[in-house]
């Protein structure tokens, strides 16, 4: 008899492949989600979202493409790679991006073109941008000083309405960040105009310790606002 739950040969030797349908990705968005069918709402198997997933898609729409310009009598161009040789990979080209290198430099180390690169690059984006928005929520501190009163985000809107310099409370315009090499710490950056040139504010983010501590001048005079202290009874 034959075992439940396997896919039985067809006749020929062929064996019965089930088709799956994709219902979305991993809150992670590392790996796409898989279900028995397309009305189904639980995934039943994970796959991984990685170069040989990508460089398929690719070849399997290459095909399609192909097929099509067939099917009206076009010439077809001379077939696509699939794979492009980079002396990168792609956890080395993500971290890299991390830190805040350009696609154009990260492209010319690799020895690829910079398409290449940019597959990589919008998880990267999201990850950097969401590491400034958690930075902004924790209270920096000084040493002397302790923890400011207020966020950071908030102790930086207010102090540059202060300066005179209109900033749309919320917004994420201006905030970047990228990760320090060899370490789980952040440079959180803020960039702004004032006075007719460009300012790079700093803060150095811990997201183990959950700190914020400016790095510079304007890190320190932006990013803080002294704590309200109770006088002490005679």
């Amino acid at each position: 008899m034959a075992q439940p739950n396997k896919a039985q040969p067809k006749k020929g030797g062929r064996q019965r492949v089930p088709k799956l349908k994709a219902i979305g990705a991993d809150p992670t968005g590392g790996s796409l989600l898989l279900a028995r069918s397309s009305g189904a709402k639980a995934a039943a198997f994970s796959l991984p979202i990685d170069e040989a997933l990508v460089d398929a898609l690719e070849a399997a729409r290459s095909a399609r493409a192909a097929a099509a310009r067939a099917e009206s009598q076009l010439e077809l161009p001379p077939p696509i790679p699939s794979r492009v040789e980079s002396s990168l990979t792609v956890k080395e080209i993500q971290n890299l991006l991390r830190q805040g290198r350009t696609v154009e430099s990260i492209a010319k180390k690799a020895g690829v073109d910079p398409e290449w690169v940019q597959r990589w690059e919008v998880p990267v984006v999201w990850e950097r941008s969401g590491m400034a928005a958690k930075a902004r929520r924790l209270h920096p501190s000084r040493p002397r000083g302790g923890a400011g009163r207020v966020p950071l985000g908030e102790a930086v809107a207010a102090n540059l309405k202060k300066r005179g310099v209109k900033v749309e409370e919320g917004s994420d315009e201006g905030w970047d960040s990228t990760k320090k090499p060899r370490s789980s710490k952040w440079i959180v950056t803020y960039t702004f105009e004032s006075r007719g040139r460009e300012q790079v504010a700093h803060w150095e983010y811990d997201p183990d310790a959950e700190t914020v501590v400016g790095m510079d001048k304007v890190g320190n005079d932006l990013g803080w606002i002294a704590p309200i202290r109770r006088r002490s009874r005679a």
